[in-house]
């Protein structure tokens, strides 16, 4: 009986620690509940309006924790399945962030541009302005 317990534990835990399973197709995943409805919502269309404009799968994730992992496997887990792309990872409890192309990202953002587009949003998630950072991150996707 311990042992089922035991395997059911450990299946339950690897299910609701598996980034991947609530990120598949959302643009915004606001666990870390950093904005309000209003601001999700606009946020929403900002990011629709950038896929639209660029062609790529754009996505603005933010976690309460890692949990101990790596922030680049985290991102890649978060992103899902292969598609053209770009994301950006905000994790509170570490304070960190990532910038997570794919495929056609890669080659339309090459590092130059993410270079262009942190300098675009970092100060204002310095200065705790979560939706003014999120809403330069899409602009400055779009632009670049």
């Amino acid at each position: 009986m311990k042992k089922v317990i035991l395997i059911l534990s450990v299946f339950l835990l690897v299910l609701f620690l598996t980034p991947a399973v609530f990120a598949e197709d959302a643009a915004l995943i606001d666990d870390a509940q950093l904005l309000t409805a209003g601001e999700r919502e606009s946020l929403e269309a900002i990011l629709e309006d950038c896929a639209q404009a660029t062609g790529l799968d754009v996505m603005v994730v933010t976690v309460e924790s890692l949990d101990g992992e790596d922030i680049e496997v985290f991102s890649r887990d978060v992103f899902g399945r292969p598609r053209d792309g770009v994301m950006l990872l905000i994790s509170m409890d570490e304070r960190e962030w990532h910038i997570l192309t794919c495929d056609g990202g890669k080659e339309r953002l090459p590092d130059r541009e993410l270079r262009r587009i942190e300098k675009a949003f970092v100060s204002l998630l310095n200065d705790e302005d979560y939706f003014g950072a999120f809403e330069a991150f899409s602009e400055s996707v779009t632009t670049y």
